[in-house]
């Protein structure tokens, strides 16, 4: 008998644990959404643009893009392009003119921005009052930026409001609204992909 014969077997393989729910907020995997077919600029100065594309609504939700472009110049290092700046480090000091702001208005009133208090995004599966605004990674160079971001629930009937500011490049509140049935008919056209499949906790 060889010395590698000597080794005990490999043991035998362990079945997966189930996945754990997904919480309901979160934006879901198996759902192909559907288009909005309408974007905007929020803001249009001599040195910077701000402008909302890619809309998708989901049964649940609704993913947007916001992109940031410069005429001439480069971001800076104060600039924030994934929009996590841990802004709860930050409450006892004036907010960075390079911020870039971001938030929308549900038609009833309800406000969400990315100037997020308090610590990270929740994980836990308790539901949040909502709406919520959640970053949802981007990409781009030192001139344009493009940034995802995920919004729960889907608005109710009527006009949402989105709005941004930016200081360092002289753009004030600026907001630009769009009638949310665009979004709820979008929505009614996403498909389920395993409809029997229960990805959320009850």
């Amino acid at each position: 008998m060889g010395f590698f014969d000597q080794l005990p077997p490999a043991p035998e393989p362990q079945p997966e644990p189930p996945r754990p729910p997904r919480p309901p907020w979160m934006k879901p995997e198996a759902v192909l959404p559907g288009g909005v077919p309408q974007e905007f600029l929020l803001a249009h100065t001599p040195e910077a643009a701000v402008a909302v594309t890619g809309l998708l609504a989901f049964p649940s939700g609704l993913q947007c893009t916001l992109v940031a472009v410069l005429r001439h110049g480069r971001f800076g290092r104060a600039f924030d392009p994934t929009m996590q700046r841990e802004l709860w480090r930050l409450r006892e000091e004036p907010l960075p003119d390079e911020f870039l702001r971001f938030g929308v208005q549900f038609p009833d009133g309800r406000v969400a921005t990315n100037l997020v208090g308090g610590g990270p995004f929740p994980t836990q599966l308790s539901v949040p009052a909502g709406p919520v605004l959640s970053p949802a990674g981007g990409s781009g160079s030192d001139r344009r930026y493009d940034m995802s971001f995920w919004i729960w629930p889907l608005p109710p009937a009527g006009q949402m409001t989105f709005v941004c500011q930016w200081p360092v490049f002289g753009i004030p509140e600026s907001r630009a609204t769009i009638d949310t049935q665009l979004i709820l008919d979008a929505a009614g056209r996403a498909i389920d992909l395993w409809p029997d499949d229960d990805e959320t906790p009850e």
